[in-house]
């Protein structure tokens, strides 16, 4: 049994949203370069950059620094304390597999709307004899789709993986302190040993 408190559930749900909005500008950079070029074709790339750094930025501090927020967020951190058969690693996983099911599922709605959208926009330029070929918005839009299935997938069944790491690199992982075991049960029948002499 796994004793968990409110501040490590809060920093798993606050790496978890880290990672939304990391997902969430990297399926939306095709879209940000169709707006940007259309806006101001010369500094296209400039302003792609800018509007993609900034919530990455976010995304990273966010990250970084979800232990500090969670401490900020509550007054005293270890004052809720429950019990649980899984760990605050398990919860880290179970967040990030959320994560990656819903963005793998908007993706393949996406994937259907924007093909679908495709077609018939190829249907009806056939018909009224003008040029067959889809507007770069049509294909952006269904890059972006493919590449949020991608993300959701790669996040929903790496989610152990990417807690494994978390684990390793101390830096950007849990801190210490984030679960506290339970005490082992004793033993009948058996003494337990003296504490040591204090300091």
């Amino acid at each position: 049994m796994t004793r968990t408190n409110a501040y490590s559930i809060l920093c798993v749900f606050t790496r978890a949203f880290a990672m939304w909005i990391f997902v969430a500008t990297v399926v939306a950079m095709s879209t940000t370069f169709h707006t940007v070029s259309q806006w101001d074709p010369q500094n296209k790339w400039t302003y792609f950059l800018i509007g993609n750094a900034l919530p990455m930025t976010v995304a990273v501090l966010v990250w970084i620094f979800a232990d500090k927020l969670a401490r900020l967020a509550l007054a005293r951190p270890q004052q809720i304390v429950f019990e649980s058969d899984i760990a605050a690693s398990e919860w880290q996983a179970v967040a990030f597999s959320v994560v990656g099911l819903w963005q793998a599922f908007a993706g393949i709605v996406g994937l259907t709307i924007h093909l679908a959208g495709m077609l018939m926009a190829h249907a009806q330029l056939q018909s009224a004899n003008a040029s067959a070929d889809w507007p770069p918005q049509y294909i952006g839009n269904l890059v972006a789709s493919g590449v949020q299935l991608l993300l959701g997938l790669a996040l929903m069944f790496g989610s152990r993986g990417l807690v494994g790491l978390i684990r390793r690199y101390r830096q950007v992982g849990y801190a210490q302190g984030d679960a506290i075991q339970s005490p082992a049960p004793e033993t009948p029948g058996v003494a337990k040993p003296d504490p040591p002499p204090p300091a």
